[in-house]
């Protein structure tokens, strides 16, 4: 079985993404979540990103990947 998008939409469809696999930490590893195996999932890219918007907010990672850090965000 090849790894696979844990990504579930509202529909209860699950992601077929299996390439460009990202480690996704439920609870941010920035807040204190643990990099345990229960803590991290695979997410494709397209996901991970998604996640990272709904953790952080849109307008922090649009600015991160413009390779700018704002003032109140450690490098």
């Amino acid at each position: 079985m090849r790894a696979r998008c844990t990504f579930v939409d509202v529909r209860g469809v699950r992601c077929r993404a299996t390439t460009a696999l990202e480690l996704h930490h439920e609870r941010p590893f920035t807040r204190g979540g643990p990099a345990t195996a229960e803590n991290i999932r695979l997410r494709c890219r397209a996901h991970n990103e998604l996640a990272a918007e709904q953790d952080f907010g849109r307008e922090l990672m649009l600015t991160k990947k413009r390779g700018r850090t704002p003032p109140d965000m450690p490098p």
